[in-house]
């Protein structure tokens, strides 16, 4: 039971430590995937000649490598941040989290990307991708050991 008089299901032990560092991986997570996600589609759609929305063609493999790669990394984001966030018991909060960090990062991802593509090129991108990923790891890594030993 909680000490808390105001809240009854307040956690024993602070988790905004862990909600950080779960959401902050999440982040990273998104610039990682995004970064890669954009390098790919840049060389997967080289050949492309549209120069309007309308000359877009809805089956090219840049298209669908595109919506489909955006849907699946919301999804890989969010997963990050709520199996970060496995030993906060309430679902609403480790939920809440997780939209925060796929919301948040895809933002900065997609901001990260924008200036990658527009200072760098490809070689930028992949950068901004292999330094998401390691930030997200080295991220996830202190997560699970804060949340292995608590701060009480």
């Amino acid at each position: 039971m909680s000490t808390q008089p105001l809240i009854p299901d307040a956690p024993e032990v602070d988790q905004v430590p862990l909600a950080i560092r779960a959401v902050l991986a999440s982040f990273a997570t998104a610039v990682a995937w995004l970064g890669f996600l954009t390098f790919t589609t840049l060389a997967v759609g080289t050949d492309s000649t549209a120069t309007t929305a309308t000359e877009i063609d809805p089956g090219a493999l840049q298209v669908n490598l595109l919506l489909y790669g955006f849907t699946a990394g919301m999804v890989v984001t969010g997963l990050v941040c709520w199996l970060l966030l496995r030993t906060v018991a309430s679902t609403w909060r480790r939920f809440a989290l997780a939209v925060v960090g796929v919301l948040g990062g895809f933002t900065l991802g997609m901001l990260v990307t924008i200036f990658a593509r527009g200072l760098g090129g490809k070689t930028a991108l992949m950068a901004a991708g292999v330094l998401g990923l390691l930030a997200a790891w080295r991220l996830a890594l202190s997560a699970r050991r804060l949340a292995a030993n608590p701060v009480p």
